[in-house]
């Protein structure tokens, strides 16, 4: 019976889905903006920033508590791609193959060159058959 059991779990955990490579680098655009860009694995989605209420979790884009900068404005990305969603029932707005985030920045007065500025990512990624859970990941830059 253990034996079966064992069998039973170790082939539930091989039947799981991976989630799905969504590559993140941060650089410098310019003095007061950070660029974020992502590369998504085929055949996987990641939705936008400005993805409505009331189905996929958007992508939001945050500066961390610290002592060299702070978010200056609204992150705004590259057009996202729509379709009509059936199962959420709404017009979903997402990225395939690459996107790209510019975040303005608002440097603090006192904060050293060559500290580095913390940055959280949420984002959910989905393909034509499932959702995976929303995840956040956290990068650095370094301010210039």
């Amino acid at each position: 019976m253990i034996r079966w059991l064992l069998f039973a779990f170790c082939t539930t955990a091989v039947a799981q889905t991976p989630d799905p490579r969504v590559d993140w680098a941060a650089t410098w655009a310019n003095p007061t903006t950070l660029k974020l860009t992502a590369t998504i694995e085929d055949g996987w989605h990641v939705y936008s920033l400005t993805q409505k209420p009331g189905g996929p979790i958007p992508l939001r884009v945050s500066i961390d508590d610290n002592p060299v900068a702070s978010l200056a404005g609204t992150p705004s990305g590259s057009a996202p791609e729509t379709h009509l969603d059936p199962s959420f029932n709404l017009q979903t707005e997402f990225y395939t193959n690459t996107l790209a985030v510019h975040v303005p920045v608002a440097l603090k007065p006192n904060g050293d060159v060559g500290h580095s500025i913390p940055i959280s990512i949420r984002f959910q990624a989905c393909s034509a058959r499932e959702c995976r859970p929303p995840k956040t990941i956290h990068l650095s830059v370094v301010h210039p």
